[in-house]
């Protein structure tokens, strides 16, 4: 089924002027077009550099405000006809140095971005400079979208959000996402699984051994990553109690790297 906010039908006349106009950078204002040669400045052009904070000048880092930002993104949603294939384009630039000014507006005017949703988690995910207190903010935010109209009857939507809870601590609220754990679908629980690890939620993880037999392959998996913080003999007991039913190569490796792993060491992903 085509979907509306993804898919045009074109003339050929029109595709091609459409192709013609794809190959030029189109900045929507004066403002984009700034904050756009800041960024290949520090990018060499390539599009997919990823720009740390500490690459950008503190002077070229002012003349990025917040204000700025959201007026650039504003702009675009008022369009009579969006053009999201440009927004999702510039929130990928705003992904490559992880400037939060676009935090605000993406999360209040999520219905007319929602289009442009992965990405906007993508762009979340990328954020620099942030308060732990912040984030914390950002995560309350982001529980009550979960539940909005917009995302509670997207599966994809709901995952998205649920995997930005998977990659940074600071984010926090796991208590919030335990309470759902039981009452949710699998994919849901595989997101608070390895919530949890990031988290260091081991006692509850722990609650959750008994529970092993009856996850899904993918639960699995996130459970078995999320045991490399338990105490050493446990772990090792479990895992060796459950060898047998580590068919598949990643599962073996997997279940060796959080045999090994000690949660001191710098080491945070098996490979």
């Amino acid at each position: 089924m085509l979907q509306k906010h993804k898919t045009k039908i074109y003339d050929g006349v029109k595709f091609i002027d459409l192709c013609n106009s794809m190959i030029e950078d189109r900045p929507i204002n004066q403002d984009e077009d700034e904050i756009l040669k800041i960024i290949r400045k520090y990018s060499g052009g390539n599009p997919y550099a990823t720009i740390s904070y500490n690459q950008i000048s503190a002077d070229d880092w002012r003349k990025i405000s917040n204000e700025m930002i959201e007026s650039i993104i504003r702009e675009y949603i008022e369009q009579t006809e969006i053009d999201y294939i440009r927004l999702r384009w510039f929130y990928r630039r705003l992904t490559q140095i992880g400037h939060p000014g676009a935090i605000n507006i993406s999360l209040e005017e999520i219905e007319k971005l929602s289009p442009c949703f992965p990405n906007i988690c993508t762009y979340l995910a990328s954020l620099q400079s942030i308060e732990p207190e912040n984030w914390r903010q950002i995560g309350e935010r982001l529980l009550k979208l979960l539940d909005s109209d917009e995302v509670e009857g997207n599966e994809y939507f709901r995952l998205s959000i649920l995997s930005l809870f998977t990659k940074n601590q600071y984010i926090n609220h796991f208590p919030t996402l335990a309470s759902r754990y039981t009452s949710s679908e699998p994919f849901v629980r595989r997101e608070i699984l390895l919530a949890a690890k990031q988290n260091r939620a081991v006692d509850w993880l722990r609650e959750h051994k008994e529970n092993y037999q009856t996850m899904d392959s993918w639960q699995k998996m996130a459970y078995i990553f999320g045991m490399a913080d338990f105490p050493r003999d446990d772990k090792k007991f479990f895992l060796n109690l459950n060898k047998c039913k580590f068919d598949r190569p990643f599962e073996q490796v997997l279940a060796k790297w959080a045999k090994d792993y000690n949660s001191t060491d710098s080491i945070s992903s098996p490979t």
